[in-house]
């Protein structure tokens, strides 16, 4: 089923959580709702369930306008954070709960009732558990019961609030693939809300990047990842060393990225630089003119690569390097070494034009190539 939203506001004691939200989400895929804490991402969830009415604007399934209709008539499977489940109830009467108090008219059979929540504790993979209370299963068994009870009503979209932020770090990693793997089986369109970009990137088909209750942009991981549509996105995903460009008498306030902003950029303008850890390349020697010197603060080996960070010397910026850890143990870096960092490529955001500039090195000429536009 196909999810679209309208000129959707909404607004709480005079704040706009949200603001002119549009957005169409196809059938059949996983959604992640990625932002900060605050940032609208639940209140939006929340619309598409019709739990919250929009103050203006609309909410379609399939064409149909489903703006003020309850939950139950759209029918909308909800997963809470906390998972909601009945305390008192066993796994398999927490699933059967929706269906037995559906009107007399849809309700099924109590035969039927007892087939359809067997198959789905089955396909969650709860079968030995399912005479159990919530208080004596784990948290990923928790969760797994609270989507089966979701399904249970067949819903035409399934809505997830922060569905794994209760669990620790390992069955965190376990259950978000399961769920990729579930969802595709079932071929559901899925909306969740996370505010952990790696969860997000991991396995969502789309993701949807929101920020003070608009929305930043809307892509696949690696689109959000590789071409961030503003200055918020290149910061939320992924990890980046920022460098405020602020003008001083004329001058960029670094040395090397002066010689990369365009002349159509005036001194007196506020700009930001990124450059992604990656995009660092760590040497013993300055064998070009634009590497940096700096001395290495800290050092932290993780999996196959091996993260630096590493001061500007002789100023107060702070660069994060990642290298692989071949090549970190072909430097032999320390910490209080002096090493020279050289930025494959930077990209520049101008806040009040809303422009992208993206500069990829010429290690032969040793200079920046010409911008692209973004």
């Amino acid at each position: 089923m196909g999810v679209t939203l309208r000129s959707v506001w909404k607004t709480y004691k005079r704040t706009a959580v949200l603001q002119d939200v549009d957005l169409d989400l196809p059938t059949g895929k996983l959604v992640a709702l990625l932002g900060p804490s605050g940032s609208g991402k639940t209140t939006l969830l929340r619309i598409l369930a019709g739990l919250e009415v929009p103050d203006h604007g609309a909410v379609l399934f399939d064409g149909e306008d489903v703006t003020r209709r309850p939950p139950g008539v759209r029918r909308a499977g909800m997963v809470f954070q906390h998972y909601a489940l009945f305390g008192h109830m066993t796994v398999f009467d927490n699933v059967a709960f929706g269906l037995r108090v559906l009107p007399l008219k849809n309700r099924p059979l109590p035969w039927e009732i007892d087939t359809k929540v067997r198959e789905l504790i089955h396909r969650v993979r709860l079968d030995a558990l399912e005479s159990r209370y919530p208080s004596q299963l784990s948290g990923g068994q928790q969760q797994r019961v609270a989507l089966a009870r979701a399904l249970a009503v067949d819903p035409r979209i399934l809505l997830l609030d922060e569905p794994f932020a209760a669990l620790d770090a390992k069955v965190r990693v376990e259950l978000r693939r399961w769920l990729r793997e579930f969802q595709r089986e079932l071929g559901i369109t899925t909306v969740f809300v996370t505010h952990d970009q790696e969860e997000a990137t991991d396995i969502a088909d789309l993701v949807v990047v929101v920020n003070q209750g608009r929305i930043e942009q809307v892509g696949s991981p690696s689109e959000i990842y590789e071409r961030p549509a503003s200055a918020f996105v290149f910061e939320f995903i992924g990890r980046s060393n920022v460098l405020p460009l602020n003008a001083r008498e004329g001058k960029w306030a670094h040395d090397l990225l002066s010689r990369v902003l365009p002349d159509s950029v005036s001194s007196s303008e506020t700009v930001r630089a990124y450059v992604r850890p990656h995009e660092i390349d760590v040497h013993r020697l300055r064998d070009r003119g634009t590497a940096v010197k700096a001395v290495v603060e800290r050092v932290h080996p993780h999996g196959a690569v091996v993260r630096l960070v590493a001061r500007e010397a002789g100023g107060e910026h702070r660069w994060e390097a990642e290298i692989s850890r071949d090549r970190y143990e072909a430097l032999k870096v320390n910490i209080g070494d002096t090493v020279y960092l050289e930025f494959r490529s930077v990209t520049i955001f101008t806040p009040h034009r809303k422009v992208v500039h993206s500069w990829t090195l010429d290690p032969v000429r040793e200079e920046f190539q010409q911008p692209q536009r973004g």
